[in-house]
């Protein structure tokens, strides 16, 4: 009885967890497009050499990077032993 208490408390609080990244990964995203947009302006706004000489996908590639390393896509939310660290 004391370990199925025990085992409802846990998943309660993984569950928790779950939900505490899954409202900081969306808060992010939405910093990130407006980031992105800002990026975007700030490019066009360069000397023309200067924008000419900037590869297309370096804006995007900042944010694959920066949204991989928040989301840590190897993480399987199933796994109640996984760190989510």
């Amino acid at each position: 009885m004391m370990d199925k208490k025990f085992d409802d408390i846990r998943e309660d609080f993984t569950n928790l967890l779950l939900e505490l990244q899954r409202y900081i990964v969306e808060d992010l995203e939405k910093k990130q497009d407006f980031l992105y947009t800002q990026l975007l302006q700030a490019k066009e706004n360069l000397p023309e050499k200067v924008r000419e000489s900037m590869n297309d996908f370096v804006v995007p590639n900042f944010f694959i990077n920066v949204h991989n390393a928040v989301t840590d896509e190897h993480w399987d939310e199933n796994d109640s032993s996984a760190d989510p660290a």
